[in-house]
């Protein structure tokens, strides 16, 4: 694997943590509009 790829899977997953983590926090958001 060559470092451009290491580089862009690291990316990947690392979004892939913060998009999970950005659906969970608008499940628990109350709603309270």
């Amino acid at each position: 694997m060559s470092p451009e790829d290491a580089a862009f899977e690291a990316a990947r997953q690392l979004d892939e943590v913060h998009t999970r983590a950005e659906a969970r926090r608008r499940w628990q958001r109350p709603d309270d509009d």
